[in-house]
């Protein structure tokens, strides 16, 4: 596989080509062609190719014989699947390649690992609006020989150009020569997503220099970074007591200080937003998010980590992901994986060690994790690298916390219990209560005043109480007399 240096650089050389071959769209404010390395969508694209011109663009000639010698280009998606490797590196089964890595072949065709990538920007466009979006999927074998690769699946390219990926999109689905308002509409929706950057306000700036001063925080980060990586270090508090502040500081400090590379886990893209958000205000963290600091909903990781292992991405009939299914597909890996944990897990990082080869995993509200969830990345990981955020009293997808230290020794773990929080409201309250006191405040007493009721009219004894079709014919005597 490509770590995402080489992908730039191939994004720089196809760019160039392109420029050379449609100088017209470099000029034309109404036309737009994006190269994303690396874009992340719930599956993780190698590369993607994002297509809106204006005015529809002739390629030479491809392909000599055929109905797409020239086809019209308009607009369109192109998932990329890319494969750096010689043809010594491949084995084929009928038409399909499968790549291999240590001498052991992948369990996933490269086909079937550009149609996942595709299903990830499709499911990402159907979260956008635009569920019907085509979105083309292509595996580039950088370095193979076209003549290699006859009669195989019609998704693999060989060593190739911007024309010949082109042709083969089209030749996959002709919907990128069409033309219509409607996948121009998705087309630019998944594009402006992926590149939305968030910017920071002077408010965001105030809040992170906040966190950034804390001192009570810095000091437990400072008295935690050297035992990180030699136990599983655990931060037990409740909502509001300064967990995710922790994590965030510890996990600049492990890269700056000592040159660590930091995945942070967390629930959903809110979180992770939020935590992206912080990152980005703090000046020490800057240039580090990417690369040494990765933050990545939990879900999203432990998919990859499957394709990695071997296993199956559970899918719908419509080829969008199964997410009722991914427990049962976690806890099957992790059955795999776990009685060879050693091996396994340099097997699995091995894959793609700018994707997995972490020093350290810190997890954002861990006490909602499932069990399957935990015990897959304790397969790959272990648990010296883990470092927990774990809430109290602060669960939504399950009824009791995630047990993370089971059967681990005392030696083998570090717990720190975080102050209290002014978040919660018996909190305020004593802390109102004490200011109260120490200020000499007069005290405020709670006076419940007495509720007000109605007076009724005594049924005198022995009568009975009359039947409810009497009632009308009582009242209307009252009102008579």
């Amino acid at each position: 596989m490509l770590s995402p240096q080489n992908e730039r650089e191939l994004a720089r050389s196809l760019e160039a080509e392109i420029r050379r071959v449609w100088p017209d769209p470099v000029t034309d404010p109404d036309d737009r062609i994006d190269l994303l390395v690396g874009a992340r969508s719930g599956v993780d694209v190698d590369f993607l190719v994002a297509i809106d011109l204006a005015t529809p663009r002739r390629l030479p000639a491809v392909r000599s014989g055929t109905a797409l010698q020239a086809p019209q280009i308009a607009c369109g998606l192109i998932a990329i699947e890319v494969k750096q490797l010689d043809a010594t590196r491949f084995e084929r089964i009928g038409d399909q390649l499968f790549a291999s890595y240590r001498g052991e072949r992948e369990h996933r065709s490269v086909s079937d690992q550009a149609r996942d990538s595709a299903y990830g920007i499709k499911a990402f466009a159907a979260s956008s609006g635009f569920p019907n979006l085509y979105v083309h999927a292509l595996a580039w074998l950088t370095q193979l020989d076209p003549a290699l690769l006859t009669g195989v699946d019609a998704a693999i390219v060989g060593r190739s150009n911007w024309s010949g990926l082109l042709a083969a999109a089209c030749a996959q689905n002709p919907s990128l020569c069409r033309s219509d308002a409607r996948t121009r509409a998705g087309v630019r929706a998944v594009r402006d997503r992926l590149l939305l950057r968030s910017t920071l306000t002077p408010l965001d700036r105030a809040r992170t220099e906040r966190v950034a001063r804390d001192a009570i925080v810095r000091h437990l980060v400072a008295e935690l970074a050297p035992h990180a990586g030699n136990a599983m270090i655990r931060l037990a508090g409740h909502g509001g007591s300064g967990k995710t502040t922790a994590l965030v500081l510890l996990a600049t400090r492990l890269a700056t200080q000592y040159g660590a590379r930091v995945l942070v886990l967390t629930f959903h893209h809110a979180l992770r937003g939020d935590i992206r958000h912080v990152f980005e205000g703090m000046p020490e963290a800057q240039g580090l998010l990417g690369e040494t600091i990765h933050v990545e909903t939990a879900t999203s990781f432990l998919l990859a980590l499957v394709g990695a292992a071997g296993g199956t991405v559970p899918n719908t009939s419509d080829g969008t992901i199964d997410y009722e299914r991914t427990d049962a597909t976690f806890r099957e890996v992790a059955n795999v994986l776990s009685p060879y944990a050693a091996a396994t897990a340099d097997a699995v990082i091995d894959e793609d060690r700018v994707r997995f080869d972490w020093d350290h995993v810190l997890i954002d509200e861990a006490q909602d994790w499932t069990d399957a969830e935990r015990d897959l990345l304790v397969a790959v990981y272990g648990t010296r690298r883990l470092v927990l955020a774990d809430g109290l009293v602060q669960l939504i997808r399950r009824h009791t916390s995630c047990d993370w230290l089971r059967s681990l020794p005392k030696s083998a773990r570090i717990v720190k219990h975080l102050g209290d929080s002014l978040r919660m409201q018996h909190n305020v309250a004593v802390f109102a209560q004490r200011r109260r006191a120490d200020d000499g405040f007069l005290e405020l007493e709670r006076r419940a005043a007495p509720r007000p009721h109605r007076r009724t009219r005594r049924r005198p004894r022995g009568r009975a109480r009359p039947r409810a079709g009497a009632r009308s014919c009582v009242r209307r005597r009252r009102r008579a007399r």
